[in-house]
C-alpha cells in the first residue's frame, strides 16, 4: 500500500510515539490508513496526534504513496495547508503542492480520462454523501474562511517566504507574457469583452480591457466587478454600482 522508503518509516515512528504518550491539550484525531484508501473509523485505525503532527503525517503520505492515492495526499495538504493558522507553509512547500498537484491530474487523465479529482469523488464516493455539516463546524469553517480572506502573502507565510512566493509569480507571469505577446494590453486583447458599468446616478460608462483600471480609480473591487458581470453576485450592487456585458 505504502511505498518502503524513509518517509515511510518516519511515517510509522510519530504514529508508534504517539500511541505509547498521554497527552493534553489541542489534539487532532488522524486516520493512520486514509479513508481514501480503505482505512475505517476503528480505534486502531485512529490516533490523537498535535496540528504540527497531524500537517507533516500528511506531507509524509504524498512521498509514499503513487498513483491516484498520492494526488488525494496532496490534495489533503494542500486543504489542510489553506484550513488552519497552526500550519505555517513554506512557499517551497506551496509550489510542490501545487506543481505536483498538477502533474498527478494530468498523468490520471492520461491513464483515464474519465478519473479527476470531482468524478473521483462524486456521489457514493464523496465522505460527505448523504450527510450535512453540524452548526458547530459550519461556524468554525466560517470563521476560518474569514481569517484567510483578506490576508496579505507577509501575513500569510512571513516575510521572507512571500518575498520568495512574489518572485515566482512575478517570473511565471513575465513566461505567460513572453509567450502570449499583447495578452496584457488591455482592449488589444482579442479575448476581451466590451461591458458597461453604471454608477449610482445612472451614468454609464463603456470599459474593454480597462476594467481593473477602472476599478482602482474608482474605489471599486475587481473582483466583485467581475462576479457582477458573469452573474455570480445576483442582483446585488457594489457601493451603488452593477455592471452588464455588452454582447
Amino acid at each position: 500500500m505504502f511505498i518502503e522508503n524513509k518517509y515511510c518509516k518516519w511515517y510509522y515512528n510519530i504514529i508508534s510515539n504517539a500511541k505509547s504518550r498521554t497527552i493534553s491539550g489541542y489534539t487532532e484525531k488522524h486516520h493512520i490508513i486514509p479513508k481514501s484508501m480503505g482505512g475505517d473509523n476503528s480505534k486502531d485505525n485512529l490516533i490523537k496526534l498535535t496540528a504540527r503532527e497531524h500537517f507533516i503525517c500528511h506531507r509524509l503520505l504524498t512521498k509514499m504513496t503513487t498513483g491516484k492515492y498520492k494526488l488525494k495526499m496532496i490534495f489533503a495538504v494542500f486543504l489542510m495547508s489553506h484550513a488552519t493558522k497552526s500550519v505555517r507553509v513554506t512557499s517551497r512547500t506551496y509550489e510542490y503542492l501545487r506543481v505536483h498537484f498538477s502533474l498527478s491530474q494530468k498523468q490520471l487523465h492520461q491513464e483515464d480520462p474519465t478519473l479527476g479529482l470531482r468524478k473521483a469523488n462524486k456521489g457514493e464516493k464523496n465522505g460527505m454523501y448523504g450527510k450535512t455539516h453540524t452548526d458547530e463546524v459550519r461556524k468554525i469553517i466560517s470563521e476560518t474562511a474569514k481569517r484567510a480572506s483578506g490576508k496579505t502573502y507577509e501575513e500569510r507565510y512571513g516575510e521572507e517566504d512571500a518575498a520568495r512566493l512574489k518572485e515566482i509569480r512575478s517570473l511565471k507571469l513575465k513566461e505567460l507574457i513572453a509567450a502570449n505577446p499583447g495578452c496584457r494590453d488591455g482592449a488589444k486583447n482579442p479575448k476581451s469583452r466590451t461591458c458597461i458599468f453604471v454608477d449610482p446616478a445612472g451614468n454609464e460608462f463603456t470599459l474593454n480591457g480597462t476594467q481593473k483600471v477602472f476599478c482602482k480609480q474608482h474605489s471599486l473591487s475587481y473582483a466583485v466587478m467581475g462576479a457582477i458581470l458573469r452573474g455570480d453576485y445576483g442582483d446585488k450592487l457594489h457601493k451603488g454600482w452593477t455592471a452588464r456585458y455588452v454582447d
